[in-house]
């Protein structure tokens, strides 16, 4: 985005938008892209990273989803940004658990495949090899001008996890009181911005099924799909001008 930003365009665009022409790698366990939920979805690439070393190239995932919970952050995504275009890059194994050399890969293809968005509805614990690993790949992602969004921790947003504490990305708590389609914003916390989240929802799972669940995984799509939608009124916003947009047009904590 060039020019003088006016901040009382993005209330509007975030209404208006619908995500159209944005691209958004859901970085999870898969999405089971058949499943019922998802008719008139746009996807793109449907990756599998499940190795590591020697710069394998992604494999084929297949449209499976081994544990469900990608399939559960997708649906959320597109509720709140219905033309948007999804990649599924399955990092995460059945129990929902990923090594962080896969995540850079990932993040690094994704990168790479010129997606606007990586989606992370997931934290890493902070052992001085998980946090420099991500730094590398959250750095390139800053430079190349690809935002960033990952839920913090259930536990709270003071448990530090990555890549939700690194500053560039826009973490996302769950909140029960924020409105329907908003963001709330918290001052003092590298956790910046809530969503929805904080009540069960019914949602797309695995194997053609449903399930009713929780959390900041769920939050975090929200956050992704309301800026996928300014994107695609606004294309070009660098993630520093985004923080501060998001600042501005969410609401203040109770």
């Amino acid at each position: 985005m060039s020019g003088v930003i006016r901040w009382e365009d993005f209330p509007d665009a975030m209404r208006r938008g619908d995500g159209r022409g944005v691209r958004i790698a859901v970085l999870d366990s898969g999405i089971e892209r058949l499943h019922p939920g998802f008719k008139g979805a746009h996807f793109d690439d449907d990756l599998c990273f499940a190795t590591t070393g020697n710069g394998e190239a992604p494999n084929d995932a297949g449209g499976t989803d081994f544990f469900g919970h990608g399939t559960a952050v997708a649906s959320v995504l597109l509720q709140t940004a219905p033309s948007v275009t999804i990649g599924s890059f399955r990092v995460l194994g059945g129990e929902a658990y990923g090594r962080d050399e896969i995540i850079r890969r990932a993040a690094l293809e994704a990168i790479a495949r010129g997606y606007h968005i990586i989606h992370c509805s997931f934290g890493a614990s902070g052992s001085p090899f998980t946090v420099m690993s991500f730094k590398s790949w959250i750095d390139s992602a800053y430079l190349a001008g690809v935002h960033i969004v990952a839920a913090c921790n259930n536990g709270g947003s003071s448990v530090r996890v990555w890549p939700a504490h690194f500053s560039s990305v826009v973490a996302v708590d769950s909140a029960a009181g924020v409105s329907s389609g908003h963001l709330q914003r918290r001052a003092g916390s590298l956790v910046e911005f809530a969503a929805p989240g904080g009540v069960r929802v019914h949602l797309p799972w695995k194997d053609k099924t449903m399930r009713t669940i929780a959390g900041t995984s769920f939050s975090a799509p929200v956050a992704t799909g309301l800026m996928a939608r300014i994107l695609s009124i606004h294309p070009g916003i660098h993630p520093d001008q985004m923080k501060m947009i998001l600042r501005e047009i969410a609401e203040p904590a109770a």
